[in-house]
């Protein structure tokens, strides 16, 4: 059986990854013989977000040691990911999805049902 995870894994949030990774194990454990999946799907939006928020310099709230830390952290939680997810190929729409032809997709965060949100 082909599983599929849809969330937001790329993320530099370590409660996002923590999700995804221990999602992923669970989903594992349960279905040894499958072949389980987070589903590549990156929001551009989100993406911007997040590597933006990583380049801000909050004067009143943190040092230049602190922001220099911060710099840091990008490419250790991308190494993380690349180190412990499976990741399926990249796909940039629902048709790229439905191509991958899973089984069982899996939702397993609830921001990817934010409407709001456009690519």
């Amino acid at each position: 059986m082909k599983i599929g995870i849809l969330t937001h894994h790329y993320i530099s949030n370590y409660g996002a990854f923590l999700q995804a990774y221990a999602l992923q194990r669970r989903i594992m454990d349960m279905y040894p013989d499958s072949q389980v999946q987070v589903i590549d799907l990156v929001n551009t939006k989100h993406k911007m977000i997040n590597r933006a928020g990583f380049l801000r310099y909050w004067r009143s709230t943190e040092s230049l040691s602190n922001w220099f830390d911060k710099q840091r952290q990008a490419p250790m939680f991308s190494r993380t990911i690349r180190e412990n997810l499976i990741l399926s190929p990249r796909v940039r729409s629902a048709e790229d999805i439905v191509r991958q032809k899973y089984d069982i997709v899996i939702i397993g965060s609830d921001e990817v049902w934010n409407y709001e949100d456009k690519k």
